[in-house]
């Protein structure tokens, strides 16, 4: 299995060898369906394209099944983060040299949805953006992306101070019941748990403060604002119990071990979880 070996060293040869057969739009369309995707679905998607094997035409024919499995009438989406517009003082993987940080607040170019890279999200996620129709939220470091019927609602505000609260994309992802679908991840990368955490209250909790360089009015500007300070370290605790409640249907994509569940759930069952375990 694709999925037993490391896939950051692993060659394009010894993917397709580890490949029993090739992975296509149609095969992964068709998986995903097998899996309760239906046209029409709201879709909160995280995925390695390497855990499903050798991928006939990529991350583009991923990106091409997951729109295909939801339709015209549906949404896909993914979160689009990047970590480089953050406070260079709170960088540690890896860290930079504090007598780079003045320059780097100073020179770093403004947030733009369409020219701000994303950091660490994976090549599906890089193809996604990529596509025109496309629609990336505002938020400089904690943006989220949509593709669909329903695009321009889940992106079109993003508070600064909300990061992942109800005013933010997720809050509107869980009043539409989307669809969680994990391929090929565990929940350490399931963002909807960010939304329960901004609920969820426990002893201790904390706001503490961002920056970034943003545009304003047309200008641009190094803002600051106070926001949840966002911990996903106990994530992978807490998906050992959403796995093994009846909330989470398990399955394939091409070779990738594969969640989906509704974000409604397991947020509900998340901020309990928080509340007594943090």
């Amino acid at each position: 299995m694709v999925s037993s070996v490391d896939l950051s060293v692993m060659t394009e040869a010894n993917l397709i060898k580890a490949t029993s057969s090739p992975v296509t739009q149609k095969t992964i369309a068709s998986d995903l369906r097998l899996l309760g995707i239906t046209d029409g679905d709201v879709l909160v998607v995280h995925s390695s394209l390497r855990s499903m094997g050798w991928v006939v035409g990529g991350a583009s024919a991923v990106v091409n099944a997951l729109l295909d499995a939801v339709g015209d009438k549906g949404t896909v989406t993914m979160p689009s983060h990047s970590g480089d517009w953050s406070d260079p003082s709170g960088w540690g993987n890896p860290p930079v040299p504090q007598e780079w940080w003045a320059q780097i607040r100073e020179e770093r170019p403004t947030y733009d949805p369409y020219e701000t890279p994303l950091r660490e999200m994976g090549a599906v996620a890089e193809n996604f953006l990529l596509r025109r129709a496309t629609l990336r939220s505002g938020h400089p470091l904690y943006s989220h992306m949509a593709n669909g019927l329903l695009a321009e609602l889940i992106t079109k505000s993003h508070p600064l101070d909300d990061s992942f609260g109800d005013s933010s994309p997720l809050g509107r992802l869980y009043e539409l019941d989307a669809k969680v679908v994990l391929i090929g991840v565990g929940h350490g990368q399931n963002t909807s748990l960010h939304l329960a955490e901004a609920r969820a209250m426990w002893p201790g909790k904390a706001k503490v403060e961002f920056e970034s360089k943003v545009s304003v009015d047309g200008e641009d500007l190094r803002v600051k604002w106070m926001a949840d300070d966002v911990d996903a370290d106990d994530f992978d605790q807490l998906g050992l119990v959403l796995d093994s409640s009846d909330l989470v249907v398990r399955g394939r994509v091409g070779q990738s071990s594969t969640r989906v569940a509704r974000m409604r759930e397991l947020v509900d069952v998340a901020i309990p979880w928080f509340a007594t375990n943090r």
